[in-house]
């Protein structure tokens, strides 16, 4: 299945899901029939947005690095070799464990959803994509993939941290998201995230 089969099934799901739990709960306050019990809004909203993991986000990465060492020279500085180039190709993964939080305001009819920030939950290197330059044919050595895959990894790693456009798209898309989960109580209340 395509990536694209898998999120129109996800989001057909969650569809299906809010829609049971928006009729039931609809009305604001629900007495069950079996325990005489009373459910807000809120506790039904949140327990809707209970997911252990949220994936936020999954994008291909494309990128370049170098396996640089450093050297010690006689006087006691250090000079800057680079032994390889390498260019790979990688996934990342997005999301929070982190949970959704939402607040009803009643008498405003306002819904309001604390979103948390993304985090990488995984990264991944095709290992099949890695493709070397070496600037000498010694450096070509039997450790080379293992040294490689790391370093990509943590050169993608660097580079999420350092460029946090990704994690504005993740929090978008997870705004989105909530938005259309909640959109059966958008006939009586506005809808906000933070």
């Amino acid at each position: 299945m395509t990536k694209a089969m898998i999120t129109a099934i996800m989001v057909a799901v969650a569809v299906l899901v809010v829609s049971i739990v928006g009729f039931c709960v609809y009305s604001g306050v629900q007495t069950s029939r079996y325990e005489n019990t009373e459910y807000s809004s809120e506790h039904a909203i949140n327990k809707m947005l209970d997911i252990e993991e949220l994936h936020m986000a999954s994008y291909p990465y494309n990128g370049k690095t170098e396996r640089v060492i450093q050297k010690e020279l006689k006087d006691g500085k250090t000079k800057s070799k680079c032994l390889y180039h390498v260019t790979y190709k990688g996934h990342v993964q997005l999301g929070t464990t982190e949970k959704l939080m939402a607040s009803v305001d009643e008498e405003n009819k306002r819904i309001t959803v604390s979103i948390p920030e993304p985090r990488i939950l995984d990264l991944s290197v095709d290992f099949d994509s890695i493709d070397y330059i070496f600037l000498k044919d010694k450096y070509e050595t039997e450790t080379i993939s293992e040294d490689s895959y790391q370093l990509c990894l943590n050169d993608m790693r660097q580079n999420l941290e350092v460029d946090k456009s990704i994690m504005k798209k993740a929090k978008k898309n997870t705004e989105n998201l909530v938005l259309a989960l909640l959109k059966p109580f958008s006939k009586d209340y506005t809808i906000q995230t933070n």
